[in-house]
């Protein structure tokens, strides 16, 4: 009942008065103003949510859907660019603060097999879904581009361990694959045509 209720809330809010609110705040002509606004809202969100049992993730990520309905959401996302620097930079220095370096040397093979194991189930599922639309070079190219495992990831195990529903060993070698995945990704891009060359020759 609550996540009925929450979720109808927000739709309506999105619905009928974000669009002239927002508008009233553009009038006014002041960036302070307009960002400040936009944090009003995604704060406001996150209590909301919070009030309701749900997570202030989920929160501020209800209102990043219904701002990105919005006619100013492509001025929203310059506005928010230093903050989204910052604070993105901010979460992955706490995530690196929590690892802890015995516990990656202990499950090493562990590590490895799940990283391989996910990554090739990813970017397989990926491939099928999109060989029916597109050639199917052009499904690999994106299979091999979209492999990795996303950052959001690290805030649901994250929350998992802070909750106790994991292991802090779990949630460790769990966050460990993750960030793997991340950093093997520009390497991959810089030779995604060669790789793709490799595995799925062109016809001439």
């Amino acid at each position: 009942v609550a996540a009925i209720g929450f979720f109808v809330l927000l739709w309506l809010t999105g619905k009928y008065l974000l669009e002239p609110f927002l508008y009233e705040v553009t009038r006014i002509n002041s960036n302070e103003i307009f960002i400040g606004s936009i944090l009003l809202l995604v704060l406001a969100a996150s209590d909301i949510a919070h009030l309701l049992g749900f997570s202030y993730s989920l929160g501020a990520f209800m209102a990043g859907m219904l701002i990105a309905e919005t006619r100013y959401k492509n001025q929203i996302e310059a506005d928010l660019i230093p903050f989204r620097d910052l604070l993105l930079g901010v979460f992955f220095v706490t995530v690196g603060m929590q690892i802890q370096f015995s516990i990656i040397a202990d499950y090493v093979l562990l590590i490895t097999l799940l990283l391989a194991g996910l990554i090739v189930l990813k970017a397989s599922m990926i491939f099928l879904l999109l060989r029916f639309e597109t050639s199917k070079r052009v499904a690999l190219k994106s299979a091999l581009s979209l492999f990795q495992l996303g950052e959001f990831g690290l805030v649901v195990f994250e929350l998992a361990s802070a909750k106790k529903l994991v292991d802090p060993t779990t949630s460790q070698v769990l966050i460990v694959v993750i960030i793997l995945s991340m950093i093997l990704t520009p390497f991959l891009l810089r030779h995604i045509s060669s790789i793709t060359d490799y595995l799925m020759p062109s016809k001439d």
